[in-house]
């Protein structure tokens, strides 16, 4: 992926640069890349207060140290939006002394204006898993997906779902193929798609969720649906945490 080796090798530059990219589906990715690449975690401020104190310490740098900030675009909301308005401006024409990226979708990247713009897909074809798995020193990941072939080379996946199969491939018990295989093939898109039941859940559409529910419910087991669940609520926290 070229465009991740574009932004590791500037990751220490000045300025303000947007990564561009769908942040729903590549949260996951950017939150293991920023384990992986040293930096702060970049929050925005929500009042005029937090604003000064935030602006401010972008400024400034103690004994010419720069740092490097992380931060993801916060979604609209009608109480904060004039506060995300003076964050962005000031963002626009930041020049320094720190490394500022930040993760932006295509709708919003327009709002920066002139910031340095890296592209990076959603989404990556599986034949060309081991790009991401380099990134993240996973290869051995790739070996045991491809070994138990539960994953066809042209299937298109999100980030977010490429870096889940890697992660599970890397402590699956191989000693069982059968149920190793079994338990990957229920982190693939199915036609009947998690995220889908998910975004019903919290969207609380109980409805359309239930109905989504009865439908799979039976065709995973428990440990897995206890293993879903926990991660989506996990990830749900920091996007609130994220946002507020």
């Amino acid at each position: 992926m070229q465009s991740i080796t574009t932004i590791t090798n500037s990751w220490m530059q000045p300025g303000c640069s947007l990564i561009v990219s769908s942040v729903e589906h590549t949260l996951l990715f950017w939150s293991l890349f920023r384990q992986k690449n040293e930096c702060r975690l970049l929050l925005f401020p929500t009042n005029t207060n937090d604003f000064a104190q935030w602006s401010g310490e972008l400024s400034q740098s103690f004994l010419g140290q720069s740092t490097v900030f992380f931060g993801v675009l916060p979604a609209v909301q009608a109480k904060n939006n004039k506060i995300r308005q003076q964050a962005i401006q000031f963002l626009k024409a930041y020049t320094g002394p720190h490394s500022v990226w930040l993760l932006v979708d295509e709708e919003s990247a327009p709002e920066f204006g002139p910031c340095r713009k890296i592209a990076v897909t959603s989404t990556i074809v599986a034949e060309r898993l081991e790009d991401v798995a380099q990134i993240f020193d996973m290869v051995r990941s790739v070996a045991v997906i491809q070994g138990l072939g539960v994953l066809p080379a042209r299937v298109t996946l999100s980030l977010d779902t490429a870096v889940q199969l890697l992660l599970h491939a890397g402590y699956v018990p191989m000693r069982n193929t059968q149920a190793a295989e079994s338990f990957l093939q229920t982190l693939l898109p199915q036609e009947i798609s998690l995220v889908q039941l998910a975004e019903l859940f919290f969207k609380q559409n109980w409805s359309g969720f239930l109905k989504e529910w009865s439908a799979v419910s039976s065709l995973y087991s428990d440990m897995f649906w206890i293993s879903f669940w926990t991660e989506q609520l996990w990830r749900a926290y920091w996007v609130c945490w994220y946002m507020e």
